[in-house]
Order: C-alpha cells, then sequence, then structure tokens
C-alpha cells in the first residue's frame, strides 16, 4: 500500500537493471573523446526514488538537475577535448582544456494516469572548459544549449554550471 500511495500501480516486488558503459578514446595531438552510455529497465512502474532521472550535470547539461524522471530511460553524452593547453613552466596548474558535447536522453513511463506523457526526450549540446589546480583543486565550466523543451526549460534557454571541486 505505501508504494502504491506514492505513485498509482506502483508495488513493493519489483526488478529493475542499470547500467552504464563509458570509453575515454586517447586522440592524436593530445584530443580525448570521452563517450557514456547509461540506462534502465524495469519490470513494472517504480517509484520516484527508484525511477531513472535525466537532466542537468552528469546526465544532459542544459536542463535542471532530475528533470525528468522515467521508469525505463538511455542517455548518451558524446565529449571531446582539446589538449592540455597548460604551459610547462606553470607547476600551479596541471590540465587546461576546453571541450564541446552533446548529450540526449529518452526516457519512457509504464502505464502512464491518463492525460500524461508515456515518455520524455532531453538533447542538447554546448561547450566547457576544465582545469586543474594544485593536484587537488579543480573547476568546471559548462554553456549548454536544450534542443528540446521539457516543462519549464525552452529550446534555446542557454544555461551556464560551474562547479568547484577539492579532492582530498
Amino acid at each position: 500500500q505505501e508504494f502504491d500511495d506514492k505513485r498509482l500501480g506502483a508495488r513493493s516486488n519489483y526488478i529493475y537493471a542499470e547500467g552504464e558503459l563509458k570509453h575515454l578514446q586517447m586522440l592524436p595531438w593530445d584530443f580525448k573523446f570521452l563517450s557514456r552510455l547509461s540506462g534502465q529497465m524495469a519490470d513494472a512502474q517504480l517509484i520516484s526514488n527508484e525511477q531513472f532521472t535525466a537532466g542537468g550535470v552528469g546526465s544532459v547539461r542544459g536542463y535542471h538537475q532530475t528533470q525528468q524522471l522515467g521508469d525505463d530511460g538511455v542517455a548518451y553524452s558524446a565529449e571531446l577535448y582539446t589538449p592540455n593547453l597548460r604551459k610547462a613552466e606553470w607547476d600551479w596548474m596541471q590540465q587546461w582544456r576546453f571541450l564541446a558535447f552533446a548529450e540526449a536522453a529518452k526516457l519512457w513511463i509504464h502505464r502512464p494516469l491518463s492525460g500524461t506523457p508515456s515518455g520524455y526526450s532531453l538533447a542538447s549540446f554546448g561547450t566547457g572548459m576544465r582545469v586543474q589546480l594544485f593536484k587537488h583543486l579543480s573547476s568546471e565550466l559548462d554553456w549548454s544549449y536544450p534542443l528540446i523543451r521539457s516543462d519549464t526549460v525552452d529550446v534555446g534557454q542557454q544555461r551556464i554550471d560551474f562547479s568547484l571541486i577539492y579532492d582530498f
């Protein structure tokens, strides 16, 4: 009953499988190509915290984090990185690269309620920059352009995401 209260038709016994493939291809002149494919398949309607999510950094940039949810879903990302632009005499910097990316996701809903979509699609492209300083500090800056309208995000509603990360 608790699952049905969270989502009509959801049950406590269900099976889902998720997976991710990631490949980094080193290219001539220190260029890099990174591709990621992730997905999920479920045998039933899932409550929101078990659903596949798409949107935001780490998924489809240009959209809000967890913009859409689905019982089944697939997401793909392709990134092309420039050579490391760090000067040899810059001891304080380990990496400085620019990138271009394209991302997309498709989600499906098991037995959607009347009047609600049976699935969602997201797609975007953009550019970014990655910097690593002093071995432990890094930053990521991305500009993205969504290609498909999704709820509150319109086509062409550009977005900038920035993060500063300290690893220890």
